[in-house]
């Protein structure tokens, strides 16, 4: 089993290997997180000749602590916001009020701005594989598999090449599945997962969905 992957593809077609049950199914779709999540998800989708399209959460940082991203927000309005990270970062409910708006306004002009360009692929009644390139605290993927249940998907499996144990943990419960081929015990981060780490831009999310359209 590798230790650490050479870049996103290699990732990609490892983690395509527990999904070959699903290939070429008619009710199947893709998502990736924007941005780095599509690279794992093109190759995904590419590998299981099923459709690709994108899943934008955005991070909420702490008003407090503006460099420490404590809650993602999806399209949909779904967001993850424990007491448990409010105790620990400081912000209350009502103080995350103002920053929670900003950041769905933000995520919404990000959407339209794709949406312009590649139509929205219709979940409801179908099973959705979400991807990332990987997972830290589980946290974004539980605001998407809210919100793809609240769109009507029949099924929603999360799937990335690793993750922390804290992650998997955490994850119990807010998806149907999970497939994760790599969880480290001493995990560092999701870059330092990978030899060659680039982040991406949305012009190379473009690229990839005209690509896969």
């Amino acid at each position: 089993m590798v230790q650490i992957y050479n870049d996103r593809v290699e990732a990609a077609n490892i983690l395509s290997e527990s999904l070959r049950a699903m290939r070429d199914h008619a009710d199947i779709i893709v998502l990736g997180l924007v941005r780095e999540g599509m690279a794992v998800a093109a190759e995904v989708a590419r590998e299981l000749h099923l459709p690709l399209d994108i899943f934008l959460v955005q991070k909420i940082s702490s008003p407090r602590l503006k460099e420490r991203a404590i809650a993602p927000v999806s399209g949909g309005g779904a967001v993850v916001l424990t007491d448990d990270t409010c105790k620990r970062y400081g912000p209350g409910r009502e103080e995350m009020a103002g920053p929670l708006r900003s950041e769905y306004n933000l995520l919404v002009e990000r959407e339209r701005a794709y949406r312009s360009k590649f139509s929205k692929m219709p979940v409801e009644d179908k099973t959705v594989i979400i991807t990332d390139d990987g997972m830290t605290t589980g946290n974004s993927m539980k605001v998407a598999a809210t919100a793809l249940r609240e769109e009507g998907a029949a099924n929603v499996i999360v799937a990335v090449p690793v993750a922390s144990p804290g992650a998997m943990q955490s994850l119990q419960g807010w998806a149907d599945d999970v497939k994760c081929p790599l969880t480290p015990e001493k995990f560092a981060s999701v870059s330092r997962s990978y030899r060659h780490y680039a982040e991406m831009t949305d012009r190379d999310v473009e690229v990839l969905l005209r690509a896969a359209r």
